[in-house]
């Protein structure tokens, strides 16, 4: 919002306005005050975007779960005639407000709790801007495999990726270059990452399909001070923009993502029986199925310009 006043008073530049006619009854200047506020917004699209520009069902929504969008919008790129669609007589999808570049096609009973928007102007990415992390490929800690027990690893490069299908593992704070295979997590397994960014570089994927608990919590750069802290603050998953594999994150109620899932040029499949599911989520196009209630706590970083305007006085 923007709030403008305009004056012509005494302590004006230039004074009051002078009064021709008004010289005859003695009064040869007046002074006035006005005041106009304008307010642009409308569809930030910034707590879950689908950036593709042309792909059918890029936002598809299927299962009989809930996706709700707290605090932000949803915004979908595609000009595509069914750029969003979403299905399912128990399928429901909440936000205040869908901004669509094409057009949306309900099936089956499905359900969209707040305003829809079609024939928009496309946002773009509002991450286009943040630098590919730098890392030394000689410093390689190759790959590694944990099926049980409990174990710490370190930020560093992992030419071979890292999977996981059991145990209790903590990462500790720092960037994750996880080259290979990416990042697999299944089975029972239970990982703790805080102040943690994960990297999907190479041709590997991001695969969360297990069934234990996932808590990732993004770089806080008033708690963690390690390098690169306050350039990716907020950022919990970066898929690199050369890395075009599909992801997968099938999880349980025990998900819990704090930060933004930025996948710019990547499909991402979204399953399960719910959970949190960080404060943004960037695709280049997303299917969500499952049974739960999957949520994206929206916190207004990042936010793309509103694109309607309105003069509030």
């Amino acid at each position: 919002a923007v709030k403008v006043v305009a004056r012509k008073t005494a302590d004006s530049a230039n004074g009051e306005a002078p009064l021709f006619f008004g010289q005859l009854f003695g009064i040869s200047s007046v002074g006035f005050t006005r005041t106009a506020i304008a307010y642009a917004g409308g569809g930030t699209g910034a707590g879950l975007i689908a950036l593709n520009p042309s792909k059918p069902q890029s936002f598809y929504v299927r299962g009989s779960g809930t996706l709700s969008v707290d605090g932000g919008f949803i915004q979908v790129d595609s000009r595509h005639s069914v750029a969003a669609r979403i299905q399912g007589s128990k399928t429901i999808v909440e936000a205040p407000e869908m901004n669509i570049v094409g057009n949306v096609q309900y099936v089956g009973g499905a359900f969209f709790s707040g305003t829809v928007k079609t024939g928009v102007e496309p946002h773009g990415d509002p991450l286009v801007r943040l630098p590919d992390p730098v890392w030394d490929k000689t410093d390689d800690r190759g790959g590694i495999q944990i099926k049980n027990g409990m174990h710490t690893i370190e930020p560093g490069y992992y030419s071979e990726g890292i999977r996981l299908t059991g145990g209790f593992v903590t990462f500790q704070p720092g960037i994750y270059y996880l080259d290979g295979e990416g990042l697999y997590v299944g089975g029972n397994t239970n990982v703790e990452a805080e102040g943690v960014m994960l990297y999907i570089t190479g041709s590997g994927g991001l695969q969360v399909l297990g069934n234990g608990s996932v808590h990732i919590t993004a770089p806080d750069p008033t708690v963690h001070t390690w390098p690169g802290s306050y350039a990716y603050e907020g950022i919990a998953i970066f898929q690199d923009r050369e890395n075009k594999s599909n992801s997968k994150i099938i999880g349980t109620s025990l998900l819990d993502i704090e930060g933004s899932i930025y996948m710019p040029r990547n499909h991402l499949d979204v399953g399960g029986d719910g959970g949190g599911f960080g404060s943004q989520l960037i695709v280049d196009t997303i299917e969500v199925f499952g049974t739960g209630d999957l949520i994206i706590r929206y916190e207004g970083r990042r936010a793309a310009a509103g694109f309607r305007s309105w003069l509030v006085k």
